[in-house]
């Protein structure tokens, strides 16, 4: 028992002085979809630039929660395809996505990220989950399509995924993360009727974080 009341101190400790505050970020990377236009989980052929920014607050070395804004195009064509049907179909599209999601970060290790020190103990790798609004803008074009589908539609997601967060200086982290989306949505590339309309599609950011502490205090 006395080892765990000591424990448990320790923790408590640990925490009152782990280092707190405000953070910044931005983000610049990748986008891609899985749904009715895509024959594997991901088609490296349409993957498209994606770029953001978040704040984010650091209650301790542990835990983290950040507002983060991404914004990213995703696209599909059944012209990638293996299927003879399915490029007979001709269907592609393109879709504009804006996210805002709110996230918790937990880092494995504790390691404060804005410390910067030589050797093994300036990496922090971390996971992440969360819930997202989304905004999809989709336009979608083929055989059994009347005309050119124009949709726009607002749908909730679950941001999940991890990443490794370097400290380059005292005020200053560069992190590489990547998470899928599953959305509970099919109308992210607008075709769901001549798709799968049971399976909803889903999608992923991934890139580079470059976060910047603006407040700290103990």
């Amino acid at each position: 028992m006395r080892i765990l009341l000591l424990l448990m101190l320790t923790c408590c400790l640990a925490e009152i002085n782990a280092q707190q505050g405000f953070e910044g970020g931005l983000f610049m990377g990748i986008a891609n979809y899985q749904g009715d236009l895509v024959d594997s989980y991901v088609e490296l052929k349409e993957t498209n630039l994606a770029m953001g920014a978040s704040a984010g607050y650091v209650f301790s070395n542990n835990f983290v929660a950040r507002l983060a804004f991404r914004k990213g195009r995703i696209s599909g064509n059944d012209a990638n395809s293996k299927d003879a049907l399915r490029r007979e179909r001709a269907l592609k599209f393109k879709s504009d996505l804006y996210e805002l999601a709110l996230l918790g970060e937990w880092y494995i290790l504790g390691r404060d990220r804005f410390m910067y020190t030589k050797g093994a103990n300036w990496f922090n790798p971390y996971l992440f989950m969360g819930i997202a609004m989304v905004h999809s803008k989709s336009y979608a074009e083929g055989e059994g399509l009347p005309e050119k589908v124009d949709n726009s539609s607002l749908f909730v997601s679950i941001p999940i995924g991890g990443g490794l967060k370097f400290s380059i200086y005292d005020y200053i982290s560069l992190g590489l993360e990547g998470g899928f989306r599953p959305a509970f949505s099919d109308y992210l590339d607008g075709v769901s009727q001549l798709g799968n309309p049971n399976g909803n599609d889903w999608y992923l950011f991934a890139g580079v974080n470059i976060a910047f502490l603006l407040t700290r205090h103990y």
